[in-house]
């Protein structure tokens, strides 16, 4: 009987952590969101998001709202994600590192006595000179915010938090609490910035104006937590979370004019359907590509058919020289082009859909190389997605081998009216790929077309 209970309960415990690792928002119905653009950026966005319970979508509330993280970037930190992912970098103490994963939310805290805060819907604490945050990792009272009145100090070193100007006003999120490990990082708030552009030494800071708003619009009944990633980490994990959309953020999707976005092949075709002959390497339906992670669902090439038309008279005319195509993409979803815009906000190498709409969402782009009869990719300048002046189409400082075979591939792709693109050896525009009623651009997974 005792081994039957304890089977029980052990599926019960496995049953609990699966549920809880596959929808670790479960219960929270306001949602902060800071991304980032890398692991070692110090600025980043903060989108408010809120939910009328576990079954309704997430609506975002307000625009971003600017901050600054920790002067040396992220760091896996430990909180509400713990365990269900691998954790690398992590967080530790004095590392000028801000903590990346789901926090719950402790309570707000400032100069203000109690009463000029009545409003807030979230607990609050008044800061006076006998108020400190105690960094020491040999304290007992490690990463708490304590009154040194009420215990025995035990500490060398704390934050004296009412004499700290930039916590004035501020909040407490629930990095390494209440069970903190030692040395894995502590006193992490949400506080006013110094200056716009300054790293912290680890927390993450906006103006005093956005703050404000913030804790004005928290409410405790709604277990408000905080998503703190870099932004290609954010859409790793989107699906696996339950994460939100970065839907409010600008230059995103809703921003986007409509027209066509639910269109379902709009003359897409599948290359491979039109020339087996050409040679596919669809970086984004696999780990290879800048992002480090597949945003396509399958590794085929779609292109607008009058492009993808074009594209086989040049497999033809390869053909006569012993040489071929490789593509590495073609047709990519707005969805995707804004996931790429989010990640390398650099127009020279990747297009802002909110400006343009985008090259690749119209089927009519094509990223390529050559090579030869046994499908050897020849000799250029540089690899694919290489985002360096070395990829651009006219620099001079190349192996004469490269020079010639990135002239060739340039020489034979404008014959049949595609344009080369300045900063990307292997992109080529099929001519009038701009105009908007030809070729719109389009938001159709893969996964819809065929």
């Amino acid at each position: 009987m005792r081994l039957l209970k304890n089977l029980i309960f052990f599926f019960i415990l496995i049953e609990t952590q699966c549920c809880y690792a596959c929808d670790i928002l479960t219960g929270h119905h306001q949602l902060l969101v800071v991304t980032t653009r890398n692991w070692e950026e110090k600025q980043g966005n903060l989108q408010l998001y809120e939910r009328l319970n576990d079954d309704s979508a997430w609506t975002p509330i307000g625009a971003p709202m600017p901050v600054t993280l920790g002067k040396a970037g992220l760091a896996w930190g430990i909180g509400l994600h713990s365990g269900t992912i691998e954790m690398l970098p992590c967080k530790v103490e004095g590392d000028g590192k801000s903590p990346a994963g789901i926090f719950s939310l402790g309570s707000a805290f400032g100069f203000a006595s109690t009463s000029e805060v009545d409003h807030l819907k979230i607990e609050y604490l008044h800061l006076d000179e006998c108020i400190e945050a105690v960094d020491d990792p040999l304290s007992r009272y490690y990463n708490h915010i304590v009154n040194k009145k009420e215990v025995i100090p035990d500490w060398h070193s704390s934050e004296r938090m009412g004499e700290e100007p930039l916590y004035k006003l501020g909040l407490v999120f629930n990095h390494n609490f209440p069970n903190p490990q030692t040395g894995a990082g502590s006193a992490i708030f949400l506080h006013i910035w110094q200056q716009e552009h300054s790293g912290t030494a680890g927390c993450t800071a906006m103006s005093r104006e956005n703050l404000t708003t913030i804790l004005s619009w928290l409410e405790r009944n709604k277990n408000p937590v905080l998503v703190q990633l870099p932004i290609f980490k954010y859409y790793e994990l989107q699906n696996d979370w339950n994460l939100p959309g970065l839907a409010s953020q600008p230059g995103t999707m809703n921003n986007l004019p409509s027209e066509n976005r639910d269109a379902i092949t709009y003359n897409l075709v599948n290359l491979s359907k039109m020339s087996p002959d050409i040679i596919l390497d669809i970086r984004y339906a696999t780990s290879n590509n800048f992002l480090g992670f597949p945003v396509y669902s399958k590794p085929v090439c779609y292109l607008h058919r009058e492009i993808a038309e074009a594209l086989v008279k040049v497999q033809k005319a390869l053909s006569f020289m012993q040489l071929g195509l490789k593509v590495f993409d073609g047709y990519r979803p707005l969805s995707v082009q804004q996931m790429m815009w989010d990640v390398m906000q650099d127009e020279r190498y990747v297009s802002n859909p909110a400006t343009n709409k985008g090259r690749h969402t119209r089927g009519t782009a094509v990223d390529l190389t050559l090579v030869d009869n046994n499908g050897n990719e020849l000799e250029m300048p540089t690899g694919f997605d290489d985002f360096t002046e070395k990829a651009h189409s006219n620099y001079p400082n190349v192996s004469e081998i490269a020079f010639k075979n990135r002239a060739l591939l340039e020489e034979v792709m404008r014959k049949y009216h595609f344009q080369s693109l300045l900063t990307e050896w292997w992109h080529f525009d099929f001519e009038g790929w701009h105009d908007d009623i030809k070729f719109p651009p389009l938001d159709v997974d893969f996964g819809q077309i065929e």
